[in-house]
């Protein structure tokens, strides 16, 4: 539903943003192909719930215009909504659509000219009423939640750490058949986007430059500043397909003598049949690829990721915790939680997460990749109740000492019923782990910041009715 929504979402933005369907039809239909190898039918992970905040993207940019362009504040209302349904849904898509909603309210609302009469102000003054009256109605509504989830623990992880290590340029923009597990772009959406930014400087629009300044953002933010860089990626997947609509939409005024020659229906049709000419080379060149990723099969009892989970949860119930590795082939630590999410795990992963505050939760993940000395492993495994271990096994070879304390058969038992049935991953029991106790604990929910963050939206709401009822805007 979100994979549709989103992709509706770009078709409408683009139409309206650039007056063209055409440009609107490529784009939606180009991006149900790109986002498909972005986040895959799958959604892994946490992509799952960054689709459902992203997907609003579109549809938050074309309330925003239209609360700029028509001074109505119906639109006011949506596009709060809109903008705190995303925020409330997951942190990166809030950094998704600040990153490009902060571009496109000084452009859009900025560097246009002033109205004609009968309008009482300019379009910039507009502007800022809109984004004075919307931050309080957006704050009003995330408030309760940002204060007691976020606000304590700190933000600044969320941007600096868990990025991961971006790949090369050209394993992201110029393959043609991009593998898929990782965010890439296909080729020809790559080559079509760069003809937008040419496209974007022989015309020198506002519409191109919004498109121009997002990709430029992405990029940067990916490839130089390195903020959330792997995370950045679908952002620039969205930026060239937003970039090569622009060269559906302005190709025709860039060619003097075809610009001379059509008629005012063919300037029409003609980008109409470029944009349908192009969806249908990609649906025949990646629709087929796709097929295979979008069918349903049983593999997945097959796999180490299954039968891991399975057989510690049948060995460990609710008694023991557990150490799975999420390496380069076997990747348990994250599946075990889809298969048995009953059983407890320590942390562990590979390239996951982010340091939030310190390296304190990741303290066994560290002793079990890097560490060489069985005794400390074996003396931290005893104390979080930790019965089995679980590695990806040519991961670990490649780390010397660090593999081999495992084969301290004092600390270390090798579980060869099962080590015989995987691929990838390697099995280990702890010696001399005793059950865990009673870990039953009180919860009190209404601690101080919860209580200060729903007071806090309780005092913002009626500021924000405030500010919408002295915005000099019309109604409907």
């Amino acid at each position: 539903f979100f994979y549709a929504l989103f992709c509706l979402g770009v078709y409408l933005f683009i139409s309206r943003f650039l007056s063209s369907r055409s440009a609107g039809l490529y784009a939606g239909a180009v991006w149900a192909l790109t986002h498909s190898n972005v986040i895959s039918f799958q959604g892994h992970y946490w992509e799952i719930a960054r689709l459902m905040g992203t997907a609003a993207l579109p549809w938050f940019l074309m309330s925003l215009d239209s609360a700029i362009r028509t001074g109505r504040k119906r639109w006011v209302l949506t596009g709060v909504g809109l903008a705190s349904y995303t925020l409330l849904t997951n942190m990166y898509s809030a950094f998704d659509l600040v990153l490009f909603a902060i571009p496109f309210l000084l452009i859009r609302g900025m560097l246009v000219p002033v109205e004609e009469p009968p309008q009482s102000y300019s379009i910039g003054r507009r502007t800022r009423k809109i984004i004075g009256a919307g931050f309080i109605g957006v704050l009003a509504l995330v408030f309760w939640w940002y204060l007691p989830a976020v606000l304590p623990y700190g933000i600044g992880g969320y941007f600096v750490g868990g990025g991961g290590t971006v790949p090369g340029v050209p394993s992201i923009l110029f393959q043609l058949h991009p593998p898929d597990w990782m965010p890439a772009t296909q080729l020809p959406v790559t080559i079509l986007g760069l003809l937008g930014v040419a496209i974007y400087a022989r015309r020198k629009d506002a519409e191109g430059f919004t498109l121009l300044i997002w990709l430029v953002l992405t990029v940067i933010l990916a490839y130089f500043i390195r903020l959330q860089s792997v995370r950045m990626l679908p952002l620039i997947s969205l930026s060239l397909v937003f970039s090569g609509a622009y060269f559906v939409f302005g190709f025709v005024d860039v060619i003097p003598k075809l610009s001379v020659r059509l008629t005012d229906r063919g300037r029409h049709d003609l980008p109409a049949i470029l944009a349908f000419c192009i969806v249908v080379i990609f649906i025949i060149q990646y629709l087929p690829i796709y097929t295979g990723y979008a069918t349903v099969d049983n593999d997945y009892l097959f796999t180490d990721e299954y039968k891991t989970a399975l057989w510690l949860r049948d060995r460990v119930g609710q008694d023991y915790r557990v150490y799975v590795m999420y390496g380069n082939k076997y990747r348990g630590a994250q599946w075990l939680n889809a298969f048995s999410p009953e059983t407890k795990q320590v942390l562990g992963g590979y390239d996951q997460g982010t340091s939030m505050v310190d390296r304190t939760p990741f303290l066994f993940d560290d002793m079990v990749k890097g560490g060489a000395d069985a005794d400390e492993l074996h003396e931290i495994a005893v104390e979080y109740h930790v019965k089995y271990i679980v590695i990806d096994d040519s991961f670990m070879k490649g780390s010397g000492l660090s593999y081999v304390k495992f084969y301290e058969e004092e600390h270390f038992r090798s579980a060869d019923e099962i080590n015989g049935e995987l691929v990838f991953a390697k099995v280990f029991e702890v010696n001399g782990v005793e059950p865990l106790p009673d870990t039953s604990v009180s919860y009190h929910y209404w601690d101080r910041w919860r209580l200060l963050g729903v007071a806090g939206t309780i005092l913002l709401i009626p500021l924000f009715l405030i500010a919408y009822k002295k915005l000099e805007l019309s109604l409907v």
